[in-house]
């Protein structure tokens, strides 16, 4: 599953929960809002800056802004969209991994 995959399955559980309710809309989203997040939870887990980065492997100092990004906006919303994304990202690459088996089968 490639970088276009997932984030055409965040777009797509974004439009599935809705833009009202979430507060943001598809175009907001990419496989990249997969990276930015999850430097935000490991910080929110208690790991230092330096930590993140090389967890991360960025080569440089702009995590820094991603975390300044992320807690400035509502945590609350960020970890409810996280967790319904990253079901239905699991949900959508299993049946991807499944889908050739079935094929097989057929």
């Amino acid at each position: 599953m490639g970088a276009e995959d997932i984030t055409n399955a965040l777009r797509a559980a974004v439009k599935q929960i809705g833009s009202k309710a979430l507060g943001i809309t598809p175009s907001q989203v990419s496989a990249h809002s997969n990276r930015t997040g999850g430097a935000f939870a490991l910080k929110l887990s208690g790991l230092s800056d330096l930590d993140i980065r090389m967890a991360g492997r960025w080569k440089s100092d702009s995590v820094t802004s991603y975390l300044a990004a992320h807690v400035a906006s509502n945590a609350m919303l960020t970890s409810r969209l996280t967790k319904r994304c990253l079901n239905y990202v699991q949900t959508f690459a299993y049946q991807q991994a499944e889908s050739p088996k079935r094929r097989k089968l057929a």
